[in-house]
C-alpha cells in the first residue's frame, strides 16, 4: 500500500525531518522516517 500525505502533514514531516537532522547525525532524519512509514504500514495490514 501506499502512503500518501496532505500537504499539511508533508510540510509537518520535512521540519521534523530537518529538525532531527540537525540534533543527529547525517541520514537520522531520513531513517527515522523510514521507521515511522514502516509503522504506519504495519498498523493498516
Amino acid at each position: 500500500m501506499e502512503i500518501r500525505y496532505t500537504k499539511d502533514t508533508y510540510r509537518v514531516l520535512i521540519q521534523l525531518i530537518n529538525y532531527i537532522e540537525e540534533k543527529n547525525t547525517e541520514g537520522a532524519g531520513l531513517r527515522w522516517l523510514g521507521r515511522y512509514e514502516s509503522w504506519l504500514l504495519k498498523k493498516v495490514d
